[in-house]
């Protein structure tokens, strides 16, 4: 892969990690990610990797995640499944 085209996925990621749902309402709400992650009884390094996309949350994390973002677990499952398939893939 070329310089250009690691910069072009790069700039692909950061633009789908914006569009995280947790970081979303997180930034509307002006909350840090140590609020969100008080909140929700997570910590802050889970609420960092959720929201770079590192880490699929499990169950109980999307139960915790939902009451903060007012959805339903079934929602907030089906909110990030839409987001985690969009993520940039890399092209060859």
């Amino acid at each position: 892969m070329s310089q250009h085209q690691l910069a072009k996925l790069k700039n692909r990621l950061a633009a789908w990690r914006e569009k995280n749902p947790l970081r979303k309402w997180r930034k509307k709400h002006d909350w840090t990610q140590a609020e969100a992650a008080n909140f929700t009884d997570l910590s802050t390094q889970s609420i960092r990797n959720f929201e770079s996309g590192g880490f699929a949350p499990n169950d109980a994390s999307l139960e915790a995640m939902s009451a903060l973002l007012g959805l339903t677990t079934e929602q907030l499952k089906e909110v990030w499944k839409r987001w985690t398939n969009k993520r940039p893939k890399q092209s060859m």
